[in-house]
């Protein structure tokens, strides 16, 4: 295939905006597995966070209940002095 020097130009031109294309795509999925690690890392500090302070909850709950600080009193079903 013979070609000019403006066909030249031209091909050279048009091979390298494909390699920017594909540079350009690369580095885009990069940068996007990056942020949604970052945000996994997050999600999993916030559950571990909710999970702790559900528990804390459940044990003050218990504690209420079975009279805890409020020994004695009728608020929230606390334990009745016989």
């Amino acid at each position: 295939m013979f070609m000019n020097e403006d066909d030249k130009k031209i091909y050279s031109m048009v091979q390298r905006l494909g390699n920017l294309d594909k540079d350009y795509k690369k580095e885009k999925s990069q940068k996007r597995e990056q942020a949604s690690q970052l945000k996994r890392k997050r999600d999993i500090k916030v559950n571990e966070k909710r999970a702790a302070y559900n528990k804390q909850n459940r044990v003050d709950r218990y504690k209420k209940a079975q009279g805890g600080r409020n020994q004695g009193g009728k608020k929230f079903g606390g334990k009745k002095e016989s």
